[in-house]
């Protein structure tokens, strides 16, 4: 089996690898790749961009992919399939947080939801106010949490809900479709520094949603201080799963994105971030 120190021959810098990523976090994945191998010249890293159910599916049946990064954990079942295939435990960690954000047309002035009101409209429970769209027609990231955080059980409502490829899409459609509501990953549209961004979400607007603990409920957009704060409700991790028991580069690059560089990145990115960046200050004499 290629985790086997007897078959590898990668490094942390040097060699290849293929990771397979959900596709809801693919700018700032992007991002993270390109720096590593500009960092470490020999070293290349292939990546996959799929559901997050595909991404485990990798990780479970194909030897090839020894990390794959996406929005949970591995539950108990899978920690102990692989640890029965593999003989040791895959290394798992958190490595930042993502918003989940609600994207409408810019004309659209209906912008304060609740989880319960959608819950109602998502499942044709009451009257929907929008056309809802979806990031994929597989299990994405995005469509799990919608399905376990906001339905709780029930069921979407085919004349409401519609699955698009994937989070591009849903973005060019929302910009041209009054009316309609898109669920995306803040990493596609949340970076002020990435010009193509704010070029398309200069074409859409945030919906607002309502903070449930928060004293007074008030209502929040997504973005990276209210993330960090727990104010925006809609928020999931950035989790790695990694099947690599030598130091080779599938756990250098888990090295980088957990460490200052790769985390300034998701910093930079406008994501919520598992190492604190204080800002002191400093008194020159």
């Amino acid at each position: 089996m290629e985790a086997t120190t007897d078959s590898v021959t990668d490094t942390p810098e040097s060699g290849r690898i293929t990771i397979s990523v959900d596709e809801s976090f693919q700018p700032v994945i992007e991002q993270q790749i390109r720096m590593y191998e500009a960092s470490y010249p020999g070293t290349t890293i292939h990546v996959q961009y799929k559901s997050e159910a595909d991404c485990l599916q990798d990780l479970l049946k194909k030897d090839s992919v020894r990390l794959v990064i996406v929005s949970r954990l591995p539950n108990e079942n899978e920690q102990t399939f692989l640890k029965s295939k593999l003989g040791f435990t895959p290394a798992s960690g958190v490595l930042a947080f993502d918003g989940i954000a609600l994207v409408q047309h810019p004309s659209d002035q209906d912008t304060l939801f609740t989880v319960e009101r959608l819950r109602s409209e998502l499942s044709g429970r009451s009257k929907a106010t929008h056309t809802y769209l979806m990031d994929g027609y597989n299990a994405t990231s995005t469509v799990a949490y919608v399905r376990d955080s906001v339905m709780r059980g029930l069921s979407f409502d085919s004349t409401t809900v519609r699955a698009l490829a994937n989070s591009t899409a849903v973005l060019k459609y929302v910009a041209t479709h009054p009316g309609s509501l898109g669920f995306v990953g803040l990493g596609w549209i949340g970076d002020r520094n990435d010009t193509a961004q704010m070029a398309m979400l200069s074409r859409l607007r945030f919906g607002y949603l309502r903070c449930e603990p928060c004293s007074g409920k008030p209502f929040f957009k997504p973005s990276q201080e209210d993330l960090n704060a727990g104010h925006y409700q809609f928020t999931r991790k950035l989790c790695f799963i990694m099947k690599e028991n030598h130091t080779g580069l599938g756990t250098g690059f888990i090295s980088f994105l957990r460490y200052e560089r790769g985390q300034l990145i998701f910093k930079n990115a406008f994501l919520g971030t598992t190492m604190n960046f204080q800002v002191r200050d400093v008194r020159l004499r």
